[in-house]
């Protein structure tokens, strides 16, 4: 019985998958355990073997034998199994032939069974191998993005497939605890290939832009993540440039009002990236310069700040802050007063404006 079921389990498969994957010696081998243990299990005398079933499941996995040809395998030995026992019965046995339809739906439970688990060991063996391959790519990644070597980034590259030149971005994504599902964006990115090295709660994106057709790039690609924090560095041609292109990122990710979504690429705004690219200096340098200000009580701080900042995106027009902050002009001008008299800076002096601005800038991103 076991070489006839392992010489139809070869054709079927040979038919479903175009070529038999596995040698003949261990299917004969499986063929036999698995049948053995099937007819068994009929007569009482053992359970069926579950561990056994998932272990064949993943090595046919690990084979490359097409889940299909092992699921349509497990069929035909059901079905052979009901044959012999019935050309076993005499035509004139029909004792023997009603046990035997007795037992149909035995059979038909045994074979959800045992499909269940082969299939449940196929799942987990592809499931290692990808987390192998993720975890691989995720090793390469973090020597492409990590210490500055040249030799060990191409290398790296090269088995992430990547070209040494070509075009490149570096993105930072700020998601808290939440898992970053927008990384599915990557489908409709039109020939940019996106890899990503998925961390909590900041996620590192390497882009190789290729040929694609994106004027802005990165921005343009994870637009629809704008709910999460995006910083994206400046376009590089050489792939070993990636470290430089991550600080880039993480700069332009300072470069966001704290805890407040949306998307800033490396430079958009000099100013605030300069404050960035040094905080802690940045920090210091605002609490010495607006120290008048920020002991104010909490509601007339924040009020002299926001009258400030507005007054700076109006360009130092006081009635386009005014008409911005809902307020009348001379209240924004008295407002500006207070703030000069508090910091010993003039608004009207360019160098104690500039001051003013990054400071500003610092404790806005803080």
């Amino acid at each position: 019985m076991a070489a006839e079921l392992a010489k139809r389990v070869t054709a079927a498969e040979s038919d479903l998958s175009g070529a038999s994957a596995v040698a003949a010696a261990d299917r004969r081998e499986a063929v036999t355990g698995r049948l053995e243990n099937f007819l068994r299990q009929l007569t009482g005398e053992v359970p069926l073997d579950l561990d056994s079933l998932r272990a064949l499941g993943r090595r046919r996995a690990e084979q490359g034998v097409p889940l299909p040809a092992l699921l349509h395998a497990v069929r035909l030995g059901i079905q052979y199994v009901w044959e012999e026992l019935a050309l076993r019965i005499p035509a004139e046995d029909a004792d023997g032939t009603s046990a035997l339809l007795a037992e149909a739906t035995r059979f038909w439970s045994v074979l959800s069974v045992v499909s269940d688990e082969l299939h449940s060991g196929y799942r987990d063996s592809l499931a290692a191998r990808a987390r192998g391959l993720r975890e691989e790519r995720d090793e390469l990644l973090d020597i492409l993005l990590g210490l500055p070597d040249a030799s060990r980034q191409a290398t790296a590259a090269q088995r992430l497939g990547l070209l040494r030149y070509g075009t490149f971005q570096v993105a930072v994504v700020e998601h808290g605890q939440s898992p970053l599902a927008d990384r599915a964006i990557t489908s409709g990115s039109r020939a940019a290939r996106l890899l990503w090295r998925l961390k909590e709660p900041v996620s590192v994106c390497v882009a190789d832009l290729g040929s694609a057709q994106h004027p802005d790039g990165l921005r343009e690609i994870l637009r629809p993540a704008s709910r999460w924090r995006i910083g994206i560095s400046r376009r590089f041609r050489d792939v070993a440039d990636a470290p430089a292109a991550r600080r880039q990122a993480l700069v332009a990710l300072g470069t966001l009002p704290s805890s407040e979504p949306g998307i800033a690429q490396f430079a958009d705004d000099p100013m605030a990236t300069l404050v960035a690219s040094a905080p802690d200096t940045a920090i210091e340098v605002t609490e010495h310069l607006l120290h008048g200000v920020l002991i104010l009580p909490e509601a007339e701080r924040d009020t002299l700040l926001s009258t400030l900042d507005g007054w700076f995106a109006a360009g130092g027009s006081t009635g386009a802050a005014a008409r911005a902050l809902f307020c009348h002009r001379n209240t924004v001008r008295y407002r500006l007063r207070r703030i000069e008299e508090l910091t010993g800076l003039s608004l009207a002096d360019p160098r104690a404006s500039a001051l003013l601005l990054m400071a500003l800038h610092a404790h806005l991103r803080r």
